[in-house]
């Protein structure tokens, strides 16, 4: 597609007065004067720019502005900015009309539009600087420089095509004199993890939704009490990316968190208490890349695309992720139990508002120090998320600390762990490994879950998880196999004649061990 774009005869700010038809034609007026869906489509082309966003297969307008930022032509805003500006001509248009002048658009962005990649809050220039949008009502930037390690705010001159949508709220704005350790007494949780969750902050600040960056999902456990919910909407949120979206309940379907990662950059569900088996997978899937379409409305072969790759964080009280893949991708967080003598929420609000400046300006300094060293980075203990192994290993060289590594590989050990002492049916299949030493066991499915059901306690038997027969067993065992791989246990079919068969064993290098009171009894 031919990189061209139509500009503008003149940039027509909002208010700007052109001249247009001031009321509808008086009687024996000129039959030649053009429609008013010609008028509006004329000033259209006048205030912006066309674009096309080939990811999403959209045409979008280009504000003309400080810094550029895009206006699809699905969205509200637009279909707002054709009506109010027929008003101002003393027409109105109908639906049909703004159908028609949005058609002709779309038609003229997919021929002569110039090509973007469209970010949104957090974007990446062509030299690998980072460009991050405040979101205020300035179009302020901030731009993380790549080859200095250091951060400018800049009023124009943005290199980058931002998209807004209605629920993008500000980020606070930076202080030059920043310190991010002025946030380590807001965080309820225990030492390490606060560096832990330092650094997945920055990453969030320094790499956008491209298809090679690799998102750790960030899993928020915490009873009542824990300050949970401000630490998910006023840290979290208020420190990466604030929204009037705040924190979500958890959908039930991939296609309504695709829906809400067209209006924010960072996705927030809370209350959880469990995450099925097919949107565990969808969530990986997300924070690597993926995409999947569906029919358009009223359409028959239509589709519409939907890109489903974004950070995503969970929160819940325990035990809400059980499912290895998903697991293997998650940085887990604890929220403490705060005291009686904590400070109601809202005076701790108030407080982190006084302090947001500064804290935000010292986050930007670990970015871009980080963003600065990360090539040269080689992790000692990378994770799955191999990116966010090496992210923290440039954030001890920025922070001045050690062991942000061997803490972000202990914590996937220790939620493995947890993943296993909360499922009744994993539980049952170690305790059986554990039984045998060194020896391998094998039977049949209903052997084995006989067997399973002798080593487990009474009480896990009406548990939702447990497998009511062999054949359901054998789903259960499909999807429990790489949480009991990452503890050193083996369970696989095996065959035996014609008989079906599993085999269980504990592998070289298993921690679990026959309670002592068991092996005297």
């Amino acid at each position: 597609m031919p990189s061209l774009s139509i500009s503008c005869a003149q940039n027509l700010p909002r208010d700007s007065q052109m001249k247009m038809p001031t009321g509808p034609k008086k009687k024996g007026a000129d039959h030649d004067a053009p429609s008013i869906t010609k008028v509006i489509l004329d000033y259209a082309l006048q205030r912006y720019d066309i674009g096309y966003d080939k990811t999403l297969a959209k045409g979008f307008l280009v504000e003309k502005g400080k810094n550029p930022k895009s206006l699809y032509l699905d969205s509200p805003q637009l279909k707002y900015e054709l009506q109010y500006s027929a008003i101002e001509t003393g027409e109105l248009l109908k639906r049909e009309q703004v159908k028609e002048v949005v058609d002709q658009l779309q038609v003229m962005c997919y021929m002569k539009g110039q090509e973007h990649t469209v970010y949104m809050r957090v974007g990446q220039c062509r030299n690998g600087d980072v460009e991050i949008d405040l979101g205020d009502d300035s179009d302020r930037r901030v731009r993380l420089c790549k080859a200095s390690g250091t951060w400018d705010l800049i009023s124009a001159g943005g290199q980058v095509m931002m998209n807004r949508s209605d629920r993008m709220e500000a980020l606070p704005v930076p202080s030059p004199e920043g310190d991010w350790r002025l946030l380590l007494p807001y965080l309820n949780m225990d030492e390490d993890l606060k560096y832990l969750v330092i650094g997945y902050i920055t990453y969030l600040l320094a790499f956008p939704r491209n298809k090679d960056v690799v998102f750790p999902v960030l899993a928020v456990n915490g009873s009542q009490g824990s300050g949970k919910t401000i630490f998910l909407n006023w840290i979290l949120r208020g420190f990466i990316d604030p929204s009037t979206s705040g924190v979500q309940r958890f959908p039930s379907s991939l296609h309504n968190m695709a829906i809400s990662a067209q209006s924010t950059y960072l996705l927030l569900y809370d209350n959880i208490t469990r995450i099925s088996d097919d949107l565990s997978d969808d969530l990986s899937a997300a924070a690597t890349n993926t995409s999947f379409s569906t029919r358009e409305l009223h359409t028959t072969s239509n589709e519409a695309l939907f890109q489903i790759h974004f950070p995503v964080v969970l929160g819940g009280i325990s035990g809400f992720i059980r499912k290895s893949d998903l697991l293997s991708r998650t940085l887990s967080v604890r929220m403490l139990p705060l005291g009686e003598d904590r400070a109601s929420a809202r005076t701790f609000v108030q407080d982190l508002q006084r302090d947001a400046s500064a804290i935000y300006g010292g986050l930007l300094d670990l970015a871009a120090s980080g963003l600065s060293r990360i090539d040269s980075i080689t992790p000692n203990t990378p994770e799955r998320v191999y990116d966010f192994s090496a992210w923290l290993a440039a954030m001890e060289e920025a922070m001045g600390a050690e062991g942000l590594q061997e803490m972000y590989s202990l914590n996937h050990a220790i939620a493995q762990a947890d993943a296993v002492t909360d499922c009744a049916p994993a539980n049952a299949i170690i305790n059986l490994a554990c039984c045998l030493d060194d020896e391998v066991w094998t039977g049949t499915p209903t052997e084995l879950l006989a067997e399973m059901c002798n080593l487990i306690e009474p009480e896990a038997l009406k548990q939702r998880d447990w497998p009511k027969n062999p054949e359901s067993l054998g789903k259960k065992i499909d999807h429990l196999q790489g949480l009991l791989h990452t503890q050193k246990v083996w369970v696989g079919r095996t065959t035996r004649g014609s008989q079906r068969q599993y085999e269980v064993y504990r592998m070289p290098g298993c921690l679990w061990q026959r309670d002592s009171e068991e092996e005297e009894e």
